[in-house]
């Protein structure tokens, strides 16, 4: 029987320890030429949608609203430019009754020429002011529709939102041709979150008639309805 001096025993134990550790590391690594597992890629890629801004305003409730307010007031404007427009004319009528060059008649012209002046100023005011709100209602309706948009994005983790149009293409139309070969969007499927922003947009308001609504006015035309003194 051999018998090992302390220290001796010490040694041997860290050997058989390491020995141990070795092995077991050994099984837990891969064999050799083995390829390791790659992790998980993200996906790639950005997620898409499109919207109909025609739709959206033809069917937003608030801006018809609003726009169906403006073209009233046009309407009342319109009617009052046609009653001083026959003002004047009758004025300019009873000058044919008085002979030129006499006091009166000179009074009169001058009084044509002065107010004729004003009703023409007083149109052009008018109808800039009439443009002017009307640009100030598809601003403001353009604004809250892209806020919108941005937050339904944001939540559902989509990257790029284009316009679309809705509409099929009219081959007898000319207009419909055009407005079709510019199209950002040729195709998409189940892609379309107009409805959800309308959705959005219309929450508490009340539902008005529409009407045609052009890209740069309130009626087909795209303008309010005045006409130019």
């Amino acid at each position: 029987m051999r018998f090992f001096l302390p220290a001796t025993l010490v040694a041997l134990t860290t050997l058989v320890c390491l020995s141990s550790g070795i092995a077991q590391e050994g099984a837990r690594s891969p064999a050799a030429g083995a390829v390791p597992k790659a992790a998980a890629a993200p996906p790639n890629g950005t997620n898409v949608a499109v919207i109909d801004i025609a739709f959206i305003f033809k069917n937003n409730n608030r801006f018809n609203a609003e726009m169906k307010a403006l073209q009233a007031e046009a309407t009342t404007i319109e009617a009052w430019m046609q009653g001083r427009d026959k003002e004047l004319q009758a004025m300019k009528e009873g000058l044919k009754d008085l002979k030129q060059g006499t006091p009166d008649f000179q009074k009169r012209e001058e009084k044509l020429a002065s107010e004729g002046t004003q009703f023409q100023l007083d149109v052009r005011r008018r109808q800039q002011e009439m443009v002017q709100r009307e640009a100030g209602l598809y601003y403001d309706a353009y604004m809250e529709l892209e806020k919108i948009v941005a937050l339904f994005a944001q939540r559902n983790r989509i990257g790029i939102v284009l316009k679309y149009n809705r509409d099929t293409m009219k081959r007898d139309d000319r207009r419909s041709v055009m407005e079709a070969l510019a199209r950002p969007v040729i195709y998409q499927s189940q892609l379309d979150i107009s409805n959800m922003i309308l959705s959005e947009i219309n929450k508490g308001q009340p539902v008005v008639p529409t009407t045609p609504v052009g890209p740069a006015g309130s009626s087909a035309n795209g303008k309010t309805g005045l006409k130019k003194g």
